[in-house]
C-alpha cells in the first residue's frame, strides 16, 4: 500500500493529510485502515477500510501543533491500537497520545513533553517492566526516553545524546543480551547512532557509538 503524504478519497475528492500514512486495524475487523497527520489543521485523520480497497470518509481528531511522524501501538494494555504523533512546533515540543476505543475512534489527545522540535518516534519496553515506552528523536541531537505507566501516560523525558537531526529510530536487541537497544539515522551527520540498553536503568549519560553511513 502506498504511504504517500496525501490521501484522496474518490467520494470526497479532497486532500486528507500532509504526512506519510500509517496502516493499522483500528476497529479490529480484520481490514486495514489508514491514519494520517495534517500539519495544516493539526489533526490526525482515520479512514476505516472496507476490505475491498475503499475507505470510509475520514474522522479527524485534534493533536498538538505541526504533527509529523505517526506511530501506532497498544499503549495501555487493552489490545486496542493507540496513536502517537510527534509535534514539531518548537515552542510546544511535545507528543500527542490518542487512546483507541476499538471501533476506529480515538479519545482526545493528551500531550506529553519531549525534546526540542520532535520528529521521529519509536516504541518498546526499555526498562524491562513489560510496558511500552516511547522514544522521541529531537533537534538538534537528542532522543527523549518517556517511560510508560502502562495506562497510556508517560513520565518526564530522559534525554540521551545522538547524532544531529535524528530522522528515524529503529529498535532491536543488537547485542543479544535480552535488552532493547535503539539506533537513529542522523540526517545532518550522514551516520547512525547505536545506543545499547541497560534494561531497568535508563541513563541520561549514555553515549552513542556513531558509525558512518556508506
Amino acid at each position: 500500500m502506498s504511504a504517500k503524504g496525501t490521501s484522496e478519497s474518490p467520494a470526497q475528492g479532497k486532500k486528507i493529510g500532509t504526512s506519510p500514512a500509517l496502516e493499522g486495524d483500528f476497529n479490529r475487523d480484520g481490514k486495514p485502515d489508514i491514519a494520517v497527520t495534517s500539519d495544516i489543521s493539526n489533526t490526525v485523520s482515520v479512514l476505516l477500510g472496507n476490505g475491498s480497497g475503499g475507505f470510509n470518509p475520514p474522522t479527524s481528531v485534534a493533536v498538538g501543533q505541526l504533527p509529523g511522524n505517526l506511530i501506532s501501538a497498544d499503549l495501555n494494555g487493552d489490545n486496542i491500537l493507540d496513536l502517537v504523533t510527534a509535534n514539531a512546533l518548537v515552542s510546544a515540543s511535545n507528543v500527542s497520545v490518542l487512546l483507541g476505543n476499538g471501533t476506529g475512534g480515538f479519545g482526545s489527545a493528551t500531550n506529553f513533553a519531549a525534546g526540542n522540535a520532535p520528529r521521529s518516534l519509536a516504541t518498546g519496553d526499555f526498562n524491562g517492566d513489560g510496558k511500552p515506552d516511547l522514544l522521541v528523536g529531537n533537534s538538534p541531537a537528542k532522543v527523549s526516553v518517556l517511560i510508560s505507566d502502562g495506562a497510556g501516560s508517560f513520565a518526564v523525558p530522559v534525554n540521551v545524546s545522538v547524532g544531529n537531526n535524528p530522522l528515524s529510530i529503529g529498535v532491536g536487541d543488537f547485542n543479544n543480551d535480552g535488552k532493547l537497544d535503539f539506533v537513529t539515522a542522523n540526517g545532518a551527520d550522514n551516520n547512525v547512532s547505536i545506543l545499547l540498553g541497560k534494561g531497568q536503568e535508563v541513563s541520561p549519560r549514555a553515549r552513542p557509538a556513531r558509525i558512518s553511513a556508506c
